[in-house]
């Protein structure tokens, strides 16, 4: 079977996570609970995500369907793709810079901080700039 490549919004993208950890009642107390906006979930993001097959409700409570897990890793799978990319993007601008221009004490915890997706691939770069 092929996984579905569609675009989802943060919030669709976000409820599929949560989703694929446990199910999740309805309501909005209980959305909220775990981190996300009840309105937008509740208003935008469930009919969309129902739409598609990629969440399933019961009387009371939303779950996540076979489809909505096999997209949710996908994306993942393709942030971890994109990091990787940026990895190998950092590391060819260490072999090409010339070592004066680069403060290697701080090679490390850029690479860390690239890897985690917490900065860009330019960030990372710019913070391992010698200062003269």
């Amino acid at each position: 079977m092929a996984i579905p490549h569609v675009d989802l919004t943060t919030t669709q993208y976000a409820l599929l996570a949560e989703l694929e950890l446990a199910p999740m009642p309805r309501r909005a107390a209980d959305v909220s609970a775990r981190g996300l906006s009840a309105e937008e979930v509740l208003s935008d993001a469930v009919p969309g995500l129902l739409w598609l097959g990629l969440i399933q409700e019961s009387e009371d409570s939303l779950a996540i369907t076979s489809a909505g897990t096999a997209v949710h890793y996908r994306a993942e799978h393709e942030k971890a793709v994109c990091r990787l990319a940026e990895v190998a993007a950092f590391a060819d601008v260490l072999e090409a810079e010339e070592a004066t221009a680069i403060d290697r004490r701080r090679v490390p915890h850029a690479l860390r901080r690239l890897a985690q997706g917490t900065v860009s691939l330019e960030e990372a770069v710019g913070s391992i700039r010698a200062t003269t």
